[in-house]
């Protein structure tokens, strides 16, 4: 939030309600600082969605050095689509030894115009959303556009 280094921005204090509904830009973490081990439950698989997890992708999350990447494509020449080379450029600023989990709303489009860009690349698809939201969250390093890319799926 401009401002909030130098003062002139107050932080306030949300009061917390029932079926609170927050909207519009949270981008310093400061706010939720009284609220993280909350937050951190709230956003935590369950039990179940964990077993689900280890048992489908155990062996890919022992993987060192994973690197998530979340491309939306939204539709062709859709405003918000940052391009490939982006996604491109970042992933070449990482060593050859990395693993690129990626996740995308049209996998298939993503898969045929990335395969075999980089040699340890993994697709993954057919997961509903909140999944992918796990799996994500579970991977050391992320890759992803300045705006919030997946705000109409969740």
């Amino acid at each position: 939030i401009p401002g909030l280094e130098t003062g002139i921005v107050k932080r306030r204090h949300i009061k917390y309600q029932p079926n609170l509904y927050l909207s519009g830009g949270a981008w310093n973490s400061g706010y939720f600082d009284n609220y993280k081990k909350e937050l951190i439950e709230i956003y935590s698989p369950s039990q179940d969605e964990e077993l689900a997890i280890q048992k489908h992708f155990g062996k890919l999350l022992k993987t060192k050095n994973l690197v998530a990447i979340h491309i939306r494509t939204y539709s062709p020449g859709h405003p918000y689509f940052i391009g490939l080379q982006y996604f491109k450029n970042a992933m070449d600023l990482f060593p050859d030894n990395f693993t690129f989990v990626i996740f995308s709303c049209r996998p298939s489009w993503v898969k045929k115009h990335l395969k075999g860009y980089k040699k340890n690349m993994i697709f993954i698809e057919g997961n509903d959303h909140i999944r992918d939201f796990f799996l994500i969250n579970k991977c050391k390093h992320h890759i992803k556009i300045g705006r919030a890319s997946c705000r109409e799926r969740v």
